[in-house]
Formats: structure tokens, C-alpha cells, sequence
């Protein structure tokens, strides 16, 4: 993709925060606190605060406004958007990732988006109090419900709308979505377990079907290596190719066994 759209004369940016490969992407630049050599003091920022490091260095490059651009938005106002990625990524919680989320629940709790809001209220949430627990097991879940079960278009939405009625619509779409995601989930968990019922004392549990949706195949993976103690990989089989996710438990570094 990068080389397509590098060919065609468009310059990518890439910002990250998983494993970076030996060999770079070929992007014009690539934004990771963790790239060798970097002197980030902060190595462990997610996915989103990189990506908010990138928007705070353009606000104050750029200004705040532009010829024909409107006003920029405040550096403060994408905070509740940090805090939320921030959770769901499950970095840990300390140094600048501790700072961001505690700002960004400030924002949540006085300051929230119409999507937000209108989230909030499906999941039976009190915004006015929200902790990092709501966002682990409330918000995130169903934010994340719309990419696994389909497009994550919803998702975004739902964060930049102005307009309530629409954000009330949203928040049910994605409601339906994290009803058909548990039982999605749950359903592949009990048939990963019976397939692997004679080998749950493995040193690796491998678990491949035609029938687990690609979008579930991280959270079984992530219950079968929780419940069971070791690094587990489930795959969806589609014709000779498998796509899918491993996930591992503290202390084994499955990157390094790869």
C-alpha cells in the first residue's frame, strides 16, 4: 500500500507503536517512540498517543487556523479520544500514558462528545464519574465491536458527529454490533476449547477454523492464553490462506519465540 501510494506521488506518514520490522516501511517518515535510537523518554506510549504526538507537533507547526481551513482544534479537546485508545490498547498505565488518561477522563467526565454521550447512555454509563474500568469493559468493547463485526466506520463517526440524533443512532448501531461480537466470541471460544480439548496442556494452543470470524480471532486467543496459561494462536481459514491472531500471558515474549 505504502508503495502504491508513494508511486502515485502521495506522501505517507506512518505513526505506530507495535514491534517495528528490521527494515522500515517506505513511508517519508515514521513516528514510534520505540525505534532504535530514539531518545523519547516514553517508549511505551499507544497506538493513539503517538498519533496524538504527531497532531500536537502539526497544531503548533501550523497554528492555530489556516487560509480556508477554519479554526484547528485544541490540543485539550482531542484528549478524551487519548484517554480512551490509551485503555483499550492495554499499555501500561504509567509515566506519560498515567498522565494522558487522567487528563483525558477530565475532558470525559466535563467535556464529552455528543458520541460519547450517546455511548454512554447504551452502555448505561455515568459519564460525570467515569473511570478507566467504564472505558476498559464500556466503551472501548463497543467502539471496537463495529471493526470486528464489519466496517469501523460507525465508530468513527459516531466520535466526530455534532449532532445528537444522529450519535443516538450510532450508539445503537454499535450496540448490535457488541451483542453479535460476545456471542461471535463466545461461541468460537467453546469450539476452540472442544477442538483443542486433548491438548489444553500444549506448550502452544493452535486452533485453526473455517468458521471463527477474522474479527473475533484476538479475543479467543487472548481467553484461551489467559484461561489456560499459554501463548495461543487462532487462525480463520479461508481457502489456502489463514489470517488471524496469537496472543500470550506475562512473562512469555511470543515475538521473540516467533
Amino acid at each position: 500500500a505504502l508503495e502504491t501510494a508513494s508511486a502515485r506521488g502521495l506522501d505517507v506518514i506512518v505513526t505506530d507503536h507495535h514491534t517495528p520490522p528490521e527494515t522500515p516501511p517506505p513511508a517519508v517518515a515514521v513516528v514510534h517512540a520505540g525505534l532504535p535510537g530514539s531518545r523519547y523518554p516514553h517508549a511505551d506510549l499507544a497506538g493513539v498517543g503517538v498519533a496524538y504526538k504527531l497532531a500536537q507537533a502539526l497544531l503548533r507547526e501550523l497554528g492555530p487556523a489556516r487560509e480556508g481551513a477554519g479554526p484547528a482544534p485544541e490540543e485539550e479537546s482531542l484528549l478524551d479520544l487519548v484517554a480512551i485508545g490509551t485503555v483499550a490498547d492495554v499499555v501500561p498505565l504509567l509515566g506519560e500514558n498515567r498522565s494522558l488518561v487522567h487528563r483525558g477522563l477530565q475532558r470525559l467526565r466535563s467535556a464529552a462528545r455528543p458520541g460519547l454521550r450517546a455511548l454512554a447512555d447504551v452502555a448505561e454509563l455515568d459519564l460525570a464519574n467515569v473511570t478507566t474500568r467504564d472505558i476498559a469493559f464500556a466503551l472501548a468493547p463497543r467502539l471496537n465491536a463495529a471493526g470486528r463485526m464489519g466496517s469501523a466506520e460507525p465508530a468513527l463517526r459516531i466520535v466526530m458527529t455534532e449532532d445528537p440524533a444522529e450519535a443516538r443512532e450510532l450508539a445503537r448501531q454499535l450496540e448490535r454490533s457488541n451483542d453479535e461480537r460476545r456471542q461471535a466470541a463466545e461461541a468460537a471460544v467453546t469450539a476452540a476449547e472442544e477442538e483443542l480439548a486433548d491438548r489444553l496442556d500444549g506448550p502452544f494452543l493452535f486452533h485453526v477454523s473455517s468458521e471463527v470470524g477474522l474479527g473475533v480471532t484476538g479475543l479467543v486467543a487472548g481467553r484461551l492464553a489467559s484461561t489456560h496459561h499459554r501463548p495461543a494462536a487462532v487462525l480463520r481459514l479461508e481457502g489456502e490462506t489463514a489470517r488471524g491472531s496469537a496472543r500470550t500471558m506475562a512473562g512469555y515474549d511470543l515475538m521473540a519465540a516467533l
